[in-house]
């Protein structure tokens, strides 16, 4: 998210959080937050009181025993340990449950349905858990050309790793989703997947065509689809070693990709 961008929207165009929360596809809960952390927000409660709750969170008091201590509203405990630059630990937020209190809720939810069985979870959900996932600092209006949820989920999930991670920022996963949503390879191994009942040997593999131990990088020119089977069975080769090796062995497979877009 762009704070920079947010703080300029309030303090200089004076737009309301509403206004500027559509336009940046960010809830307004998140804008608020960082205008109180910039110091351009500030919470409608005196500088005693503010303290106090401060003083109280430092000495690992829980965000609703705050509340329960003082009489505020959680938003405003919050809001105030934003705006005073405190970092909101989750172990100050939840208490720890007590091996009785665990087996309490197991036994309670014993024979239960999962919440989610038979259930499927609400696209936008799932396109901001990508979000939260990636860590790139984009919104959802960054995504919303690429209508195919799962399909943007799986070229996500090749990301995942932090050692894969590492290699790329906002402008790169971009550009890797803009190069990548369309490719022929991509898609056609994605639905041998879906096909094949998801097995792992079918599953969407990202590979260097020149390995990594050879000195192949993550730039977006040297990276492609394969299957896992196939993305194994290449190790460390280049792309056109290994086509080399498959024309002088003879070697195939209905999982390799020059089968797979021949078939489909």
């Amino acid at each position: 998210m762009n704070r920079e961008l947010i703080v300029k929207l309030y303090s200089e165009e004076e737009l309301k959080i509403g206004t500027i929360s559509k336009r940046l596809g960010a809830s307004p809960s998140k804008i608020r937050r960082i205008l109180l952390q910039s110091g351009v927000l500030k919470v409608n409660l005196c500088v005693g009181m503010k303290l106090k709750v401060k003083e109280l969170y430092e000495e690992d008091k829980t965000i609703p025993m705050i509340v329960e201590e003082l009489k505020l509203k959680r938003h405003v405990v919050r809001e105030v340990l934003y705006e005073l630059g405190v970092y909101i630990k989750r172990s100050n937020r939840l208490r720890a449950f007590s091996e009785e209190h665990k087996q309490k809720i197991s036994k309670s939810k014993k024979g239960q349905p999962g919440f989610w069985k038979d259930k499927k979870m609400p696209d936008k959900s799932n396109r901001k858990n990508m979000i939260n996932h990636m860590k790139f600092d984009i919104t959802l209006g960054d995504i919303e050309k690429y209508g195919d949820t799962k399909r943007l989920q799986a070229l996500n999930k090749a990301l995942y790793r932090d050692r894969v991670k590492k290699h790329f920022n906002k402008k790169k996963y971009l550009a890797y989703l803009e190069k990548f949503y369309k490719d022929e390879a991509f898609n056609k191994i994605y639905d041998l997947w879906i096909d094949t009942g998801k097995i792992i040997w079918t599953r969407l593999s990202l590979d260097h065509i020149v390995p990594s131990s050879r000195g192949g990088t993550y730039d977006l020119d040297n990276l492609q689809f394969l299957t896992w089977f196939e993305n194994r069975a290449k190790a460390d080769m280049t792309m056109s070693e290994w086509k080399e090796f498959k024309r002088e062995t003879n070697t195939t497979s209905s999982w390799f990709i020059d089968e797979i877009i021949n078939r489909h």
